[in-house]
């Protein structure tokens, strides 16, 4: 399976002091556009990403569960994607926001 970056979305709202943002990439063999995946980084290199989900409370268990908005049936295609992120995505978002916070020392220390 072959994925491509499109773009990545940096959060402007901190309500989330880990996010750092949202990436969407698109899966060219089936022809599928994935957003939302949200971006979390702990410390200075590690990163997470997570699918699109809402959670919910079971009401068998009383428990709170994610319901992704989507799923590979393959676990194979899951995995793939999953390393696509961590080895391709992950060195360019570690790029960006560092480049930001660089931007963003100058334009404070040019005022």
């Amino acid at each position: 399976m072959k994925f491509e970056m499109v773009e990545f979305y940096p959060q402007k709202n901190k309500k989330n002091k880990h996010m750092v943002g949202t990436i969407h990439i698109y899966c060219i063999d089936c022809e599928l556009d994935i957003r939302g995946i949200s971006i979390n980084k702990h410390g200075k290199k590690n990163i997470y990403f997570n699918m699109p989900h809402y959670t919910a409370i079971d009401e068998e268990t009383g428990e709170n569960v994610k319901y992704p908005h989507i799923r590979w049936t393959n676990e194979k295609t899951h995995n793939e994607m999953l390393d696509f992120l961590y080895k391709q995505v992950k060195p360019i978002i570690l790029k960006r926001l560092e480049e930001a916070k660089t931007q963003k020392k100058e334009s404070e220390n040019g005022k």
